[in-house]
């Protein structure tokens, strides 16, 4: 009875290791994601450069939230958005707004956001002013957001 009851308890460690696996890789591929992208010029902001980041936080199963903010510390942000993106692939999240799409792209250090189609582009610009627009490459730092132009 000993040796059933044994063989039972390993038998079900080592199926719950198995089944435990997969969802592990996921979150550690979507973990990657996490974290600010900021546009070329934020490397340039204590001169007085327009500068824009994109903050990136899990939002459950196959959502991420997405914040981007523009400096706003000499007047109103140039670009302003909130949203949550669906999964389309491993690197792939879309946003949707009144039939309109708009792409995030990740890739090894860089996220790029683009309309899906040639017609959403005026999507990406809603969210900002003065003419600009999300669309962007986007380079992602290990060091917080400088708070001080927020």
């Amino acid at each position: 009875m000993k040796k059933i009851i044994l063989s039972f308890i390993t038998i079900t460690t080592i199926l719950s290791c198995i089944s435990q696996s997969p969802k592990t890789k996921l979150v550690s591929g979507k973990s990657a994601l996490i974290g600010n992208y900021v546009s070329d010029s934020y490397a340039n902001r204590k001169q007085g450069y327009d500068w824009v980041s994109v903050s990136i936080f899990d939002a459950g199963n196959d959502y991420l939230k997405i914040s981007v903010r523009s400096r706003a510390d000499l007047k109103k942000p140039t670009c302003t958005f909130y949203g949550v993106a669906k999964k389309i692939n491993d690197s792939t999240y879309e946003y949707q707004k009144d039939n309109q799409s708009m792409l995030f792209t990740f890739s090894k250090e860089n996220l790029a956001i683009n309309p899906k189609n040639e017609t959403d582009k005026n999507l990406l610009r809603f969210y900002c002013s003065g003419g600009g627009s999300l669309e962007n490459t986007y380079k992602k730092i290990k060091e917080e957001l400088d708070n001080s132009q927020y």
